[in-house]
């Protein structure tokens, strides 16, 4: 199972590449909801798991550094699907750039991370 979940890694990590922004090699929001709302199987494969990757990361990083971060956290709830995470994110996302589109612009996994605090900020105690 970790040699498949590798190998699909390595070709999200290829598409994501290849749709980055060519002057400064940042994968943006833009480019993050350009790929998201493409309706092919592969780059709803790459938005899902970019999405579900992101959030991962910032959850194993916050239990790794115990909370001692500046900003804020983000406790995404235990058993939360990725296909949850990504309709959330897509949504919130849209909205986002509805009002703000000068946002696409943004780096899309600062961008992600800050849109998970907002969708699902830690209780106190947690």
């Amino acid at each position: 199972m970790k040699a498949i979940s590798a190998t699909l890694l390595c070709l999200c990590l290829q598409c994501l590449s290849a749709n980055a922004s060519a002057a400064d090699g940042d994968f943006t929001l833009g480019d993050l909801r350009q790929v998201c709302q493409d309706p092919g199987k592969q780059t709803q494969t790459v938005c899902r798991f970019y999405i579900f990757g992101v959030s991962q990361g910032i959850a194993l990083g916050m239990d790794m550094a115990d909370g001692k971060t500046k900003g804020g956290r983000t406790c995404i709830p235990d058993g939360t699907s990725s296909p949850a995470l990504e309709s959330a994110i897509k949504k919130r996302m849209g909205e986002l750039l509805t009002v703000y589109p000068n946002d696409a612009k943004l780096e899309a996994s600062g961008a992600i991370g800050a849109l998970l605090v907002n969708l699902f900020p830690c209780r106190p105690g947690n």
